[in-house]
Parts: C-alpha cells; sequence; structure tokens
C-alpha cells in the first residue's frame, strides 16, 4: 500500500510544522533510506498480534521477551472487548486501510478496529511497541485521525460511544479515552484542514520544537532549524565576549550559554545521523565515508563451540558456561502476578541511577513519580 505524506503517525509533526511536508517531498532520496532495527521489530511485533489475538499459544513467537510483551497485549485486548468480536468477522478488524472522510490524503493502517454494534461502540487499538516515549491518547492526532476513518470504515452511528486504546505493553501503559464525534469532527475542521492547507501553501509555516523534530528524517536539512542553531551559536559567541580576568561569569550568563549550545549540539547531532543514512543506503557525502570499528568475537554456533571444546580440551562442562540470576524487571516479565506479591518486593531494591541534568519542569525530574491514567 502507497505511503500517505499525511499519514496519521505523522500528524503531530505535521500539525506542528507544516512546511516540513515541502522539504519531505523535496528529499525523497532522505526518506527512502534504510529502516532502523526499532521499526523493523515494531513491525514483526504486529503480525505476531494478528496470530495471538486468536491463540491461546504463544510459541510460535520464537524469542521468550516477544512472548511476554505479546501476551500483554493480547490479555489487554481480551479484557476489553466480548468472546462475541472473535465470532463476527464484521465487527473486527485487523490491519485495515482507513482515511478521514472529507480529507482522503490522510490515510493509513489501523492496527485494531472493535465495532460492538449491539452496545453502540467502536474500540480503535494503537499497538506501541517502544519504551522510549510514552503515549497518551488524549488529544492525539494519530489516534483522532484512525478513529474518523473507523467511524466511516464501519458507518457507525455518530451518537455511539468512542474508544480510543493505546496498548504499549513495555511501559505498562495499557490504557484509553472515549471522545465523543463532535470532538473528532471539531478537531479536523480547526485543525486537521487548516494545518494540510498551510503544508500546501509557498509560505513558511516552520515550527521547530523537540517533540515536532524529535522523528523528523529531514531535520538535517530543514532551514527552521539551521536557523535556530545559528541563533543559539550567535549567542554562544556573544557570551564569549562576557569573559574578563578580574570577575567571575554570573550564574544566568551560564545557563544561557548551556541552553544555547544545546540547541546548536541537537542539529549537530541530526546531521551526523543524516550523513550516517546517506552513506548506509550507499549514496555520497563530499569528503567523508563510513569506517567500522572491530566488533567482539562470537560464537558462530554456541552449541557446536561448547561440544568442540569439551571433548577435546577435556574441560569440565560446569567451567564454560555462566549462569546468573536474571533481574527484577525480567523476573516480572516472566513469573505472572509477581508485581503484586509484597514478599517479593522486599526482596528487591531501587538503587539511585546516575544523575543527569534535565529542566526544573521536565517529567523526568521525579523518576520515581508515579504515572496515572
Amino acid at each position: 500500500m502507497a505511503h500517505s505524506e499525511f499519514s496519521p503517525s505523522q500528524l503531530h509533526r505535521i500539525i506542528s510544522c507544516p512546511s516540513s511536508v515541502q522539504l519531505y517531498r523535496e528529499l525523497v532520496q532522505y526518506k527512502d533510506g534504510p529502516s532502523s532495527s526499532y521499526a523493523e521489530e515494531g513491525t514483526l511485533l504486529h503480525s505476531y498480534m494478528e496470530k495471538a489475538l486468536h491463540a491461546t499459544d504463544l510459541s510460535f513467537i520464537p524469542d521468550a521477551e516477544h512472548r511476554t510483551v505479546i501476551k500483554a497485549a493480547r490479555d489487554y485486548v481480551w479484557s476489553q472487548i466480548p468472546d462475541k468480536a472473535y465470532e463476527d468477522p464484521g465487527q473486527m478488524f485487523m490491519e485495515k486501510r482507513v482515511e478521514v472522510p472529507g480529507v482522503p490524503q490522510v490515510f493509513g493502517t489501523a492496527d485494531l478496529i472493535i465495532h460492538l454494534k449491539e452496545e453502540n461502540e467502536l474500540h480503535l487499538f494503537d499497538y506501541k511497541f517502544g519504551a522510549g516515549v510514552w503515549v497518551d491518547p488524549e488529544d492525539n492526532p494519530q489516534f483522532m485521525a484512525y478513529m474518523l476513518g473507523a467511524i466511516d470504515l464501519v458507518h457507525a452511528d455518530t451518537t455511539g460511544h468512542f474508544f480510543i486504546h493505546v496498548v504499549q505493553p513495555r511501559m505498562d501503559n495499557m490504557q484509553y479515552i472515549i471522545i465523543s464525534y463532535d470532538k473528532l469532527i471539531q478537531w479536523r475542521d480547526e485543525i486537521l484542514i487548516p494545518a494540510i492547507a498551510r503544508a500546501n501553501s509557498d509560505k513558511d509555516y516552520f515550527g521547530p520544537s523537540e517533540s515536532a523534530c524529535r522523528w523528523c528524517a529531514v531535520k538535517a536539512r530543514c532551514p527552521a532549524c539551521f536557523k535556530a542553531a545559528q541563533e543559539a551559536a550567535s549567542e554562544i559567541f556573544k557570551l564569549h565576549g562576557l569573559c574578563k580576568e578580574s570577575a567571575s561569569i554570573s550564574m544566568e550568563d551560564i545557563k544561557a550559554f548551556f541552553e544555547n549550545e544545546a540547541v546548536v549540539l541537537s542539529q549537530i547531532k541530526a546531521i551526523k545521523s543524516y550523513f550516517m543514512a546517506e552513506l548506509t543506503s550507499g549514496r555520497k557525502v563530499p569528503g567523508y565515508k563510513l569506517a567500522y570499528s572491530r566488533g567482539t568475537r562470537k560464537w558462530k554456533d554456541e552449541a557446536l563451540a561448547a561440544d568442540y571444546i569439551t571433548a577435546q580440551y577435556d574441560i569440565d562442562p560446569e567451567d564454560i558456561f555462566e549462569t546468573e540470576l536474571k533481574s527484577p524487571a525480567q523476573m516480572e516479565k516472566i513469573v505472572k502476578g509477581l508485581k503484586k506479591d509484597k514478599e517479593f518486593a522486599n526482596l528487591v531494591h531501587t538503587p539511585q541511577g546516575a544523575p543527569k541534568l534535565v529542566p526544573v519542569d521536565s517529567e523526568e525530574a521525579n523518576p520515581f513519580a508515579e504515572v496515572t491514567e
């Protein structure tokens, strides 16, 4: 299926920075670069979920950690919908193409749609298998676009109840919101459609920000990001002139220097990633090439190596293997119910991790704060 330049997964960036669409159009080669290992794993886990929803035995998944992740996602879906949904093919749609009514250029593939006609409910499930960024279903452009497409797909009663579920097992983030049809239409008309109009305009509507630029594939060649980095660099050079032999630099000047440097370093990091992607794809970057460090030696076949060494050198097998107890987090994934075991909790302690600098209003400022639905 052809990809939409206004796909639901890209809407957060597009709404925040409409002119980024023009850059994507110009830099087609960069968009066609190799997929990451994270994207490949996500595709694999999505394919597992299609089978897992109709299976009690997950032995078809070879990796133990993947089985644990899929089981948690599957069990959540099972807990939210009645058994009859599996019996009526007209109520259950997996990996289904949907498009936003009235905005046909916004289309994508919804992970799972459940239409419970008798209850007048429509459930949209979106699987997120990453563990780096917490996904909030509230006011999420991707989910709202998918839901509008799902409503149109099944011709749902617009007075019904619409459930948007995020399924993020690696962050123990399984939650849903209920959204009204009126709110979805208001979002489409007042936010989505104007953003697409700006994206197709000849005027500049750049809106660089940390969240909008986080996954942007063209950040390295974005004029708005370059301008922000140049302005930050200019401020850094101004601050260099503050240095005096007889006086210390004020805390405010040090803070300004640090914050401006972060903007510059972020752009440099994006450019480095861009160069790496270009070279990995076989394209040229003037003045640069890829160089590989020597990797760590690994066994081609551990069982074959162990058999050879113990047979040829008369060594006890126990002397060549190392075993260790799995971590508390790994144990919780293996043993169901362990998280609620009070005696187990007494066996575990959480040492303070290495410190890192974050803004005062950052969620990371209190790493032990509980996240509630």
